[in-house]
């Protein structure tokens, strides 16, 4: 087996261009990152490679889509959504792999925003270096609620 099949792989749900090349060059070498700028992409790729994900990284805030990212947050780890699914998210697989929000709201999220999909939060500026910590401690299976990274 290679070295590059050995990177975990994580899923970066960004519709900012500068906020994903930051993660990208913050996390490479560690983890191999995928990106999703819309929620119709983000819902495709965990279809085609939801069970290779070793974690996903939402934006809480995704501009022009159905589904914020707290939407697809609860999507991803099969809890549910009040009112329709738009066809793209229909059939999407629940994922065995934890979910962070990434926000810039910072430690104050909007009042009424559901962040049971998540197991974390981190805010905008995110420090990676705790992020990166984090998710070299996970385990495949992460139990519990949400938190706020400090």
């Amino acid at each position: 087996m290679d070295v590059a099949s050995e990177i975990p792989l994580v899923l970066y749900v960004e519709d900012e261009d500068d906020n994903f090349t930051i993660a990208a060059l913050r996390l490479r070498g560690r983890f191999k990152v995928l990106r999703a700028s819309t929620d119709r992409e983000a819902c495709e790729l965990v279809r085609r490679r939801g069970r290779e994900l070793r974690a996903v990284l939402m934006d809480a805030q995704l501009r022009g889509g159905v589904l914020d990212g707290f939407q697809l947050a609860r999507l991803f780890t099969g809890r549910p959504l009040e009112g329709l699914l738009p066809s793209f998210a229909r059939g999407v697989p629940v994922l065995d792999a934890p979910v962070f929000l990434l926000t810039a709201y910072g430690h104050m999220l909007p009042a009424g925003a559901d962040t049971s999909g998540a197991t974390a939060f981190y805010p905008k500026p995110v420090d990676y270096s705790r992020l990166i910590l984090h998710l070299q401690s996970l385990s495949r299976v992460v139990a519990g609620g949400v938190h706020a990274a400090q």
